[in-house]
């Protein structure tokens, strides 16, 4: 999917649905650096979690809409965030150019973690 797209599904989907928190899952870097980028423009707030912050970062503040990570630390900020209670605070999670095996197993995974 173009990243043009891809925000505008995004911002479709906050637009027209009762969105209040979502994580974004990009496959690397490059993807994370230009999203950000185009997230930034429309004004959403994004907490971007890196391999430096993720064990630190403010998540129980909230004052962002948007946690955007790399594919590769997806089960730690699920962890963390059913730890500390606000994985229901997320009820989007969009993946970004990630194939559809990985993709199945992250949402089989988050839908076993939800039902705890």
């Amino acid at each position: 999917m173009k990243l043009a797209n891809f925000i505008n599904l995004l911002d479709d989907y906050y637009n027209n649905y009762s969105i209040e928190r979502s994580i974004i899952v990009v496959p690397n870097d490059d993807n994370l650096y230009k999203i950000n980028e185009k997230l930034i423009k429309k004004d959403y707030s994004i907490l971007e979690i890196n391999n430096k912050n993720i064990n630190n970062a403010n998540y129980s503040s909230l004052n962002y809409r948007i946690i955007l990570i790399k594919y590769k630390y997806i089960h730690k900020i699920i962890n963390i965030l059913s730890n500390l209670n606000l994985l229901k605070c997320f009820n989007l999670i969009l993946f970004y150019n990630i194939n559809n095996t990985l993709k199945n197993y992250t949402y089989n995974y988050i839908k076993i973690i939800s039902s705890i």
